[in-house]
């Protein structure tokens, strides 16, 4: 799993919530939590570690659509019926 680091600012406060985590003044967090990873590893604030993704990846088959991933699909975003396809089922 990726560590979040926040490096806060000179004079600025020494902690911040953001999506629900707290961040200290460079003290790693880890998540796995992908919004923040990807916004953090653009944000001069934060340090990222252990996190990377595919900025050209391939599209996916997501349920019955296929769809141009922010990132590299999990495993996770691949095995789980899209809520479409739930509602078709049950027809």
């Amino acid at each position: 799993m990726a560590t979040v680091t926040w490096l806060g600012e000179s004079g600025g406060p020494e902690s911040m919530e953001w999506q629900g985590l707290t961040f200290k003044k460079d003290e790693a967090v880890t998540t796995d939590n992908e919004y923040v990873l990807r916004k953090a590893t653009n944000n001069k604030y934060f340090r990222v570690d252990g996190y990377e993704y595919d900025k050209n990846p391939e599209p996916v088959q997501v349920g019955s659509s296929v769809v141009q991933p922010l990132a590299k699909p999990t495993k996770a975003m691949t095995d789980q019926p899209s809520k479409t396809d739930s509602a078709l089922q049950k027809k």
